[in-house]
């Protein structure tokens, strides 16, 4: 019985863990910490999307340091460190947007330019 026979065939769980030499047990236990999103998990990416915000905010002005005082302010309770791993992860840094210039009209006419 060959790989492609057996994935025509339709086999059930137990015959495929079979066939691999893996218990069921062991295939649903990977099963579900493959598929499962710890509150940590959660958490991360939650705190990472508002670190991006206020960083687009702040027109890529603020660092870690401003941005933990944000997120205090909101009520988060996170260490500058940590606020500082997440930017290294999501490839961000202080003022790495580049230059924005400024006309003197309305915020939507700010023109950000690439960094030289």
């Amino acid at each position: 019985m060959d790989v492609q026979h057996a994935l025509e065939s339709h086999p059930s769980i137990n015959g495929m863990c079979d066939y691999v030499g893996i218990s069921r047990s062991g295939y649903y236990q990977r099963e579900k910490r493959h598929n499962h999103q710890s509150p940590r998990k959660l958490r991360k990416k939650f705190i990472q999307g508002e670190i991006k915000a206020i960083w687009l905010k702040s027109l890529c002005i603020y660092g870690a340091g401003k941005i933990t005082q944000e997120l205090r302010s909101k009520g988060y309770k996170i260490a500058e460190r940590t606020v500082g791993k997440y930017m290294r992860e999501l490839g961000i840094t202080r003022n790495s947007c580049a230059y924005a210039i400024l006309y003197p009209f309305e915020r939507s006419s700010w023109v950000i330019l690439p960094a030289p």
